[in-house]
């Protein structure tokens, strides 16, 4: 009995609503939560209703807390005093709360979340000072975007816009002085610094600050950043704009407390919008969404229930919106874990005194770390977007609009988002969704309207009206006094680089005032390392001369873009040998110069020693960098001294080589003309102006110096102080052994002229031997009777003047000797072969029938045969042979002799001349036959002249070379065709380079088409199985668009020749040997129109 009843009992527990769980762990009807709050504030105002509507939108929802209502007790506190706000924060303390939303001042957030670590209760705070931290205090929570990433966004403005110095205001608190080192680091790491820090308490008067402002418009710097609350940084917009520091050249970057204040406040006075034209402000970046929309849209009631009609919603109301969700969603959590709301008290709590703090009414949460780890956990989407939580406890993917405000109102000019930590004008939950791109190539925003109703970027700083004058640290030369020195009469600085340096000040927008310290005592050269280092030791404002720009150097200071190219060079004394080189396909002589010294390596090698001059960074490169040794070099302090080193060589006292900067060994080759450069430049630096780092007038100046070399003043500069070469053009001074002249190929010529000269007598001798040999020709005159002279009654000549006389010489050059080769020609006979012998006839080529001569064939039918015996041998018949030029190789060989008979045959007994007749015009016949076809098919071309073309209504140009008489084309029809596109007579496209039957051209497959449809696509590379057999597998060639509509009105077995225009043909990309924009003709041959049936 007793054990049916406690299984009855433990079927009850488990099939009740509540189960066991609920039954070990009951939640409580109600849970109380505390704020910390400033009610006068715009943030306080808004943050207070935000917690209203959060309690509403919970208590209404049953799918938390299930049952439980949750509260919030609120406490106004005064963050203007910090020790009351402190006192009114640490008796809220006493209440026994699971979790504070707030503290709203970073000053009073350092004292609570001390007291928070010690009681265990979780503190939800927006505070945004980027000190306060889960590391320092683990139950600290920040539900806001944190300073660390506001600044980081105003230092990427300041990069963006290549500002290099700021001024900060800030209020002196902990929010204030924490916030701007924050920045201050931010713009470190871009190499961009604060220059002016200036604070004031936050009960400051408006006479401290307009005397801040004041000391502000002292500053050389004109971008201002304010890091202060709304009410102090209000006034200082005003003070600012009486002042007349809200025009041209300044620029103001406000945090986001002023953004904050404009989007909370529905009605801003218009004198406070103008005060503000042109501000540059931040904003926590809210994804648009349905939640936020609601919000929004529920606000104006509860915003007049509450007290606060005039107030509208901003970032931080969401933020705190989403605070209250966090701790129900954990409270939740917690609960379903069997956590349980319990207080104990500390000991260390009691307070011995007296005193009126009650510190021992202050109860630690027992269970406070559980809620802890359940809100740290929480994920879900909320109206300020994605909550979720770090490591560090803040919230994940901090973004921010950047806000540009312009009349009455701000107008969004991009993002910036720690995602990609980058500007951008794209919305930051769009770049989620990508990978991170963090090239500052893509940076961008819209256009800003600065200060003063401008759209150009001010320059961000100015010399201030108080400004002391530069002082400049110039050298004092000894030697190559042209670049820089010093007047000995007047006591100013002249040279190159002085009138450089005051033409490219003469182009800055504004004055800058500047006196030239001369360094270095003028009896040698100053070393400029030691110039350099008094820049940075600020000893120098500036030192301007013949600095050459060295990586060492640029490691403290900056230099202006280079104003002249520079490089060490080496130089010797200059020696000239000529050496002779050889290869498969030239012969040259090149001067070169006889120095075992070519390049930095073999100076390097050698054990010589190398001068440099006194001063120069040639010392130390060459013992640090080149690794050779101190003992080697000699240092020099003139350019006599440059000359006699030199002179004497490493023998005699002197040096191998002297490595210095080259504008330095072009002066002196300028004078100096036995002396030569090495190799070339092994270093590649040039000379700059050097300023203490992050000068913004060092930027400045460099783009002075570009503008002076683009028109033309560098150069002039040039010309006025660096003379030119005063060597001959035979004694040059700066030779390049690497560089061939014309002098350089005279062996070259030397030769190809001798070998000239040698050729030509050996022709002219050649000839005059062959006209001493020649005969006279053979006199053509026939004797009565019919006879011609014969080669034995030939008359002598009278002497031998006669035969040697300039006209024979001349008629005997004139003359062409008939070739060497002989090609036998055989003709086809029309009788036995045993019937007829060879017959070879020789003579001159006169080519007239595809290389035979004609002529001779005809001579030769009308000279009378002599009778022949049956002794005669064909031998001594007088004989004469044909030649002909090579034919193409698609020719086909001529018959051979054993399979035809030769040309001219006679027989062995008597024959007639219309036998032999009869034989050479066979023979002729076969010639013809034998021709090229292609040559045929060339000249057989039919020629039209552009007056017999006919005009389509199409604008195209057309001839019918044959009219046909099939069946005609007509619109809509489907034909086949043959296409040839023809340009400058070559046939680039052709429709019998298609698929063809085994390999035939002369039966591919026609191209079919519809007479006037715009042209397919081009046939796919397929098998066809036609009646005329298989088709090879190639692609049908892409016809012209011409082809389409020209083709109507012809008939089958026409012909028509078309002139196509480029548009009409193959455009821009041309086709084969059609080049693009191209006009070709396109001969069509219509094949058939195909009948409906069979398409």
């Amino acid at each position: 009995m007793k054990i049916g009843l406690l299984m009855l009992l433990v079927l009850f527990l488990v099939m009740s609503p509540d189960g066991i769980h609920r039954s070990l762990a009951a939640r409580p009807s109600i849970v109380n939560i505390g704020a910390i709050l400033r009610f006068n504030s715009t943030i306080g105002g808004v943050s207070m209703i935000a917690i209203q509507a959060a309690l509403e939108d919970i208590n209404s929802d049953s799918t938390i807390l299930n049952g439980t209502t949750l509260k919030v007790d609120m406490r106004d506190t005064n963050c203007d005093d910090g020790f009351l706000g402190m006192v009114e924060a640490l008796q809220f303390m006493e209440t026994d709360v699971i979790a504070i939303i707030g503290p709203q001042c970073s000053t009073i957030a350092h004292i609570v979340s001390y007291v928070a670590n010690e009681l265990r209760v979780p503190l939800m705070s927006f505070a945004s000072d980027a000190t306060l931290s889960s590391i320092q205090f683990p139950f600290f929570v920040r539900t806001a975007p944190s300073d660390l990433y506001q600044m980081d966004a105003v230092a990427a403005i300041v990069d963006y816009y290549r500002w290099k110095i700021v001024t900060a205001i800030y209020i002196d608190d902990d929010y204030g002085r924490n916030g701007i080192a924050t920045l201050d680091d931010a713009l470190t790491q871009r190499r961009c610094k604060i220059s002016y820090k200036i604070a004031f308490p936050a009960n400051a008067r408006k006479s401290d600050l307009i005397n801040l402002l004041v000391s502000v418009s002292y500053m050389e710097s004109r971008v201002i950043i304010l890091h202060t609350g709304a009410g102090p940084g209000l006034k200082i917009f005003s003070l600012a704009n009486q002042l007349s520091m809200m025009g041209n050249g300044y620029v103001w970057i406000a945090t986001d407390w002023l953004s904050a204040y404009l989007d909370a406040n529905s009605s801003v006075p218009a004198e406070t919008m103008y005060g503000m034209q042109g501000v540059l402000t931040l904003r926590p970046h809210i994804p648009e969404s349905k939640m936020k929309s609601n919000l929004i849209s529920k606000w104006s009631r509860l915003s007049k229930k509450y007290s606060y009609s005039y107030l509208r919603t901003s970032s931080y109301a969401f933020y705190v919106y989403d605070s209250v969700w966090a701790v129900a969603r954990a409270l939740d959590a917690f609960f379903d874990d069997g956590g349980k709301i319990s207080f104990s008290n500390d000991s260390r709590l009691r307070d011995e005194t007296g005193g009126t703090l009650h510190l021992e009414a202050m109860s630690i949460f027992d269970m406070g770390n559980n809620l802890l780890e359940k809100i740290r956990k929480a994920n879900f989407t909320g109206v300020s977007g994605q909550v979720q939580f770090d490591a560090t406890g803040d919230l994940i993917h901090p973004a921010y609009d950047v806000i540009n405000i312009i009349g009455n109102g701000m107008r969004t000019v991009g993002y910036w988002s720690n995602y990609s930590s980058l500007l951008s004008t794209v919305l930051p939950e769009v770049l989620y969704s990508e990978p991170p791109n963090n090239s500052l190539a893509n940076q961008h925003l819209y256009d800003v309207i600065w200060p003063g109703q401008t759209a150009q970027t001010p320059r961000g700083w100015v010399f201030p009206s108080n400004a002391k004058e530069l002082k400049i640290g110039v050298p004092n030369r000894f030697s190559f006094r042209e670049f820089v020195t010093k007047d000995n009469v007047t006591g100013s600085m002249k040279g190159y680089c002085i009138d450089v340096f005051t033409q490219a000040l003469a182009l800055l927008p504004y004055p800058v005032t500047y006196k030239f310290i001369p360094f270095g005592s003028g009896n040698e050269n100053p070393h400029y390392d030691k110039l350099v280092q008094m820049v940075e030791d600020n000893e120098f404002d500036a030192a301007i001369g013949d600095i050459a720009i060295t990586m060492s150097r640029t490691v403290t200071t900056d230099f202006t873009q280079p104003f002249i190219e520079s490089g060490l060079v080496q130089l010797f004394n200059l020696v000239f040998c000529t050496h002779y080189t050889a290869s498969l396909t030239s012969i040259l002589t090149v001067q070169q110069l006889d120095t075992s010294i070519r390049g930095i390596d073999d100076l390097k090698n050698s054990d010589d020693p190398i001068g440099f001059q006194v001063g120069s960074f040639a010392e130390e490169y060459m013992v640090r960098e080149l690794n050779i040794s101190r003992s080697r070099l000699r240092a020099l302090g003139s350019p006599e001294e440059y000359a006699e080193a030199l002179k004497h060589g490493p023998k005699r006292g002197g040096v191998m080589a002297i490595v210095d900067e080259r504008p330095y060994v072009e002066l002196f080759l300028s004078t100096y003309c036995k002396i030569a450069v090495a190799g070339s430049d092994f270093t590649s630096r040039g000379w700059g102006f050097a300023f203490p780092r992050d000068s913004p007038l060092q930027i400045d100046l460099s783009t002075a110096i570009l503008s002076l070399s683009e028109n033309g003043e560098l150069q002039r500069i040039h010309d006025k102080w660096l003379k030119t070469s005063e060597c001959s053009a035979d004694n040059t001074e700066f030779v390049d052994s690497d560089q061939l002249r014309l002098e350089s190929f005279w062996g070259l010529f030397l030769i190809c002229g001798i070998a000239c000269v040698i050729a030509l007598l050996i022709y002219f001798f050649t000839t005059v031997r062959k006209f001493l040999r020649h005969e006279p020709p053979e006199d053509p005159t026939p004797r009565p009777g019919g006879s011609t002279t014969l080669p034995d009654e030939r008359t002598p000549p009278k002497n031998g003047r006669e035969k040697c006389n300039c006209r024979n010489f001349i008629s005997f050059l004139d003359h062409k000797e008939p070739p060497k080769k002989k090609r036998s020609l055989s003709l086809t006979p029309t009788t036995p072969l045993s019937n007829f012998t060879a017959l070879e006839i020789e003579g001159p080529v006169r080519t007239h029938l595809y290389g035979y001569d004609m002529r001779a064939i005809s001579a030769l039918l009308l000279r009378p045969l002599p009778p022949l015996d049956s002794s005669m041998a064909s031998s001594s018949l007088p004989s004469r042979t044909f030649y002909r030029h090579s034919l193409p190789s698609s020719a086909p060989p001529p018959p051979s002799r054993g399979a035809c008979a030769a040309a001219c045959c006679c027989l062995r007994a008597a024959v007639s001349r219309r036998r032999a007749a009869a034989q050479l015009l066979s023979a002729a016949g076969f010639l013809i036959a034998v021709s090229p076809p292609s040559l045929a098919a060339r000249r057989g071309r039919m020629v039209v002249s552009l007056e017999d073309y006919v005009t389509s209504p199409d604008g195209l140009k057309y001839y019918d070379l044959v009219e046909g008489k099939g069946p005609t084309a007509e619109k809509g029809s489907t034909v086949q065709v043959h296409f040839d596109c023809i340009y400058r007579g070559i046939t680039a496209v052709s429709s019998r380079e298609a698929k063809l039957l085994a390999g035939n051209r002369s039966i591919a497959q026609p191209y079919e088409f519809s007479v006037g449809s715009l042209p397919g696509k081009e046939r796919k590379r397929e098998f066809v199985d036609s009646a005329n057999g298989l088709y090879s597998a190639q692609a049908s060639p892409k016809p012209p668009a011409a082809m389409y509509t020209i083709t109507e009105g012809m008939k089958v077995g026409g012909k028509r020749r078309v002139i196509v225009p480029p548009e009409l043909g193959y455009g821009k990309k041309g086709m084969n040997e059609i080049p693009p924009d191209a006009p070709f003709e396109l001969d069509i041959e219509l094949l058939e129109v195909v009948p409906p049936a069979e398409k």
